[in-house]
């Protein structure tokens, strides 16, 4: 004979986990027990249950983001968006999707198609970002460094406010596999993106600058390359100076920590600043609600690296 808590038949016991790490969890059984207040009756069971759980990474809530484009605030007027669409031109088409107004559906393009279709304009287009994680070993020094964890964070966090405002949002992410997830704008992206956060590491070997030079060229036209890295090296500035030459938008996260900057790496901030490179410093785990563009402390300007 079995004694079940409260002479109950059946109950139901939820508890919660505290601080999980990110990543994939199996169980292949339960095993229950149960028994009086004194110890004197006791029955278990074990229950063959296989099980998979999947922890998403952390993310931060992100009020604004800003890098020179002020539709990234997060604070844009309906009117002002409809105005910007009347002088925008029209350069292509895409998928429609819920909520999109009528006047934005384009009849042509979706006449062509099995679908609807809505306008895409000029300025949308410059709205996209698609997320380059370093995922290089050496810049880490271990496949779990606490950094890696801040990046892997940060680029949970930007994905979420962009799809949130409803950009489109892609990931770049070489490791062991390679793993592109094209920028769309749909909700199914987010959990496309936190799916992949969720198992990465620093097991890369391919240099991350050649990463970025890879995939970049197939960039859709306008969208803002993100890159999220612990390097600010003379490497780092000049990818990102090309890009710029290439008349290309980018945008740099130096995921640097608690440690001070070194004389080098002002002067490396000097010279993004310079070429019009926007660069947010990420100095732990918890950074600011509201992205804005780093300060270049120019006391630094003349100290030789």
């Amino acid at each position: 004979m079995c004694v079940h808590p409260w002479f109950k038949r059946a109950f139901k016991v939820t508890y919660q986990i505290e601080n999980l790490p990110r990543g994939s969890y199996q169980w292949q059984r339960l095993e229950l027990l149960t028994g009086n207040w004194f110890g004197l009756i006791s029955c278990s069971k074990t229950v063959e249950e296989k099980q998979t759980l999947l922890v998403y990474p952390r993310y931060q809530e992100i009020v604004s983001w800003s890098f020179g484009n002020d539709l990234h605030s997060g604070m844009v007027r309906a009117a002002r968006v409809k105005k910007s669409e009347e002088t925008a031109s029209v350069i292509g088409a895409r998928d429609y999707a819920p909520g999109n107004r009528l006047a934005r559906i384009h009849w042509k393009a979706s006449a062509k198609s099995a679908g609807l279709k809505t306008k895409e304009f000029e300025h949308q287009v410059s709205h996209d970002v698609m997320l380059f994680l370093d995922r290089e070993r050496q810049a880490y020094g271990d496949a779990e460094h606490p950094l890696f964890e801040m990046a892997v964070s940060l680029a949970a966090s930007l994905a979420r406010y962009a799809l949130k405002h409803r950009f489109s949002c892609g990931l770049v992410s070489y490791g062991q596999t390679p793993v592109v997830l094209p920028p769309r704008r749909e909700s199914e992206q987010l959990y496309r993106i936190f799916e992949h956060l969720a198992h990465v590491k620093a097991d890369a070997t391919y240099a991350f600058g050649n990463t970025v030079l890879r995939e970049v060229v197939h960039l859709p036209r306008g969208t803002t390359a993100v890159m999220l890295s612990p390097v600010l090296n003379k490497q780092m500035v000049m990818l990102l100076a090309d890009l710029s030459y290439r008349k290309m938008k980018a945008a740099f996260f130096w995921i640097k920590g608690g440690r001070e900057a070194t004389p080098a790496e002002h002067q490396h901030l000097l010279l993004l600043h310079k070429v019009g490179i926007p660069v947010y410093t990420i100095a732990s785990a918890s950074f600011p609600s509201r992205l804005s563009r780093s300060e270049i402390d120019a006391s630094f300007a003349q100290t030789p690296s």
